[in-house]
């Protein structure tokens, strides 16, 4: 299953940055739904140690979504501008399932 009405953005996303939830999932089951990695950072001084899988996408209603994969640690932040956690989980379904979700209390802005 694949995102519906997802329109591939360049990346590292061009956009304010608010965390709005994580999932787990490996990188197979990741690119099974959003394709290959947009970008694959791979300096592990830019990550928490292993390569960074990402993806950058907008949808019609305008929300622009990131998505960075921690290979080695099976876990995905997800980014959102604005940081509408509900329209997110909703574009995101085909990739979120029935996995676990963390949404924080309020999103965080990564800068």
């Amino acid at each position: 299953m694949q995102l519906q009405d997802a329109t591939i953005l360049e990346t590292p996303s061009p956009f304010e940055n608010w965390l709005v939830a994580c999932i787990t999932i490996t990188h197979d089951d990741a690119v099974a739904v959003l394709s290959d990695p947009h970008y694959i950072e791979t300096d592990p001084r830019r990550t928490a140690g292993g390569a960074e899988d990402h993806w950058a996408f907008s949808f019609p209603c305008g929300t622009k979504v990131g998505i960075v994969l921690g290979v080695p640690y099976d876990e995905a932040r997800i980014f959102a501008d604005p940081p509408n956690t509900q329209v997110v989980v909703q574009y995101l379904q085909p990739l979120i399932g029935d996995r676990d979700v963390h949404i924080p209390d309020s999103p965080i802005l990564f800068r």
